[in-house]
């Protein structure tokens, strides 16, 4: 028998021991408490263990109460511990409801992270079309708990609060604001992220109606300190119902800006008396009224500067950061919840007539975008379909085209030919918990499965819906690990065959049978493409 030398017994015994320690550290990291106390750059914030599985630590500054109309300052730095236990106030969005000092954001960690976890890191953007939301609709202990990642939600300036424009705001970079807003969190995160157990580098965005405009809008925008570069703050982006793909010029934000200001008394000859005039009005007087004649032009502008061009340009020409990742998606019945308020809530069993169609169209929803020429060349592309499917259901598919499901369709087939891969979803299940039981599934509803039932007050699940929930956690994570959901079964977008993972409820099952459907609505969605390439909305 060859004889084991002393060195190699050593080198075995040494190897032992090292094995051990690492299994010790490991066992003490798991059963050691939550840290609850984490330093970031301006002092030590103060969490808690939200449902036995994330930490959560709310409310925390990313800036300083900012000033009217003008671009935010990073956080100052405080002295002590700072209480991240509760949601913070909502940005002001009615006469009623939220505050201007409302720049914070909430982050959600697995309950055992630590420092040098190096876990991926997903930022949510809420929707709400950049005139409502707020972060404490989005219990996000669920989605970091479960899925294994870092969750930031995040607070930003809204309708006339953050997109005002005047000429004077535009000589000091003080455009865009609300959009900048989220730049400004954004920077936190890189800054910070790795002290709660993030990865900095490994940034996943997403989003939805405006969220996923915002989204997409960070793929390709340039910051104000620096018109060459793109922000290039994210790896991968999820795009969830991509709200409105036209959006206003700076002329048109200009116009409707001085429009609100002179209807608040604030018409004076010169723009730095009528900016100086609005900032002194209390906030609660400027908060514009919720109406289609005003929501089109208070978001995100194209400026020349910030933001080039309209989004689909972009896309089309690949001006984007075309290494980001991409999913992108919307739900089946877009369109329902629009027709639903667009005709005064009535339902499809109203009957609503030919006038109430066409009076939804022109006055209460294209009529404020589109020319006449341009909705009577709408109104004839769809005259087929509505005519099978009635005046009720003709409005929401007119509506869902317009403003998410065709831009979202058409984008996929570019964002494939520039950039890197792209992957495309159908929410097609009808959520028990929805408002109305004949909207489908409409506008938003894959929202509870991502936030566990959070969102909109649903707080009764079933078992099914816990299942589908967990399906959808497990997806959404999985890009923000991977970069990518889980072949074979949601398949890479591709330009000659653009297929799109259906999420749909089929039971119990945790691992159901899976189908792709046609990524692209109907043949009309190519007749929407030069108003999506062109400056359409009517002046306000």
């Amino acid at each position: 028998m060859a004889k084991t030398s002393p060195a190699l017994c050593l080198a075995l015994l040494l190897l032992l021991v090292v094995l051990q320690c690492a299994q010790s550290k490991k066992h003490q990291q798991h059963h050691q408490p939550p840290q609850l106390i984490v330093d970031t750059q301006t002092g030590p914030v103060q969490g808690f263990v939200k449902d036995g599985i994330a930490r959560a630590f709310l409310g925390i500054p990313f800036a300083d109460p900012p000033q009217r109309f003008a671009a935010a300052a990073p956080a100052s730095p405080w002295s002590g511990v700072y209480n991240a236990t509760s949601f913070p106030v909502p940005c002001i969005q009615s006469p009623t409801l939220g505050s201007e000092d409302c720049l914070y954001l909430n982050v959600f960690t697995p309950k055992n992270t630590r420092e040098g976890d190096d876990l991926p890191v997903m930022f949510y953007v809420h929707g709400g079309r950049y005139w409502t939301g707020q972060s404490d609709q989005y219990a996000g202990q669920w989605l970091s708990g479960n899925g294994r990642v870092v969750l930031v939600t995040i607070q930003y300036r809204l309708s006339v609060f953050g997109f005002f424009a005047m000429p004077e705001l535009e000589d000091q970079a003080d455009l865009n604001v609300g959009f900048q807003d989220q730049i400004l969190a954004m920077q936190w995160v890189k800054d910070n992220i790795a002290s709660f157990g993030g990865d900095p580098d490994r940034v996943t965005i997403f989003g939805e109606s405006a969220g996923g405009n915002a989204a997409m809008l960070h793929t390709m925008v340039h910051p104000y300190s620096d018109p060459g570069a793109f922000l290039g703050q994210a790896q991968t982006a999820i795009l969830q119902s991509t709200w409105q793909w036209v959006m206003p010029t700076l002329a048109q934000t200009k116009a409707a800006s001085l429009k609100w200001a002179a209807s608040r008394g604030c018409n004076q000859s010169s723009t730095a008396d009528v900016l100086a005039c609005m900032r002194a009005l209390p906030a609660a007087s400027i908060v514009p009224p919720t109406s289609e004649a005003m929501i089109n032009y208070f978001q995100p502008c194209v400026d020349g500067v910030f933001l080039t061009d309209q989004p689909y340009n972009l896309i089309k020409r690949g001006e984007y950061d075309t290494d980001v990742r991409i999913v992108i998606g919307h739900t089946q019945d877009e369109g329902t919840y629009m027709a639903y308020t667009r005709t005064g809530f009535k339902t499809p069993a109203d009957n609503i007539t030919e006038a109430d169609y066409l009076r939804a169209l022109r006055n209460n929803s294209l009529g404020f975008m589109l020319t006449d020429a341009q909705i009577d060349e709408v109104l004839g592309w769809y005259a087929a379909s509505t005519a099978q499917l009635g005046y009720w259901y003709g409005l929401a598919e007119v509506l869902g085209d317009w403003y998410i499901i065709c831009g979202s369709n058409l984008a996929a087939h570019h964002l494939a030919k520039h950039g890197g891969p792209v992957y495309a979803f159908v929410w097609n299940y009808t959520s028990p918990y929805s408002t109305q039981p004949f909207f489908g599934a409409s506008h938003g509803n894959e929202l509870p499965y991502i936030f566990n039932a959070s969102v909109y007050g649903v707080t009764n699940f079933a078992p099914s819906d816990y299942v589908l929930a967990a399906r959808m956690i497990a997806s959404w994570s999985r890009i923000a690990h991977k970069g990518k959901p889980a072949p074979p079964s949601w398949p890479r977008y591709k330009r000659k065959s653009p297929q799109a993972f259906m999420w749909e409820q089929v039971g119990t099952d945790p691992d159901p049978p899976t189908r792709t459907v046609p990524f692209l609505r109907s043949s009309r969605c190519f007749h929407w493409e030069p108003i999506f390439s062109a400056d359409s909305l009517v002046q306000p």
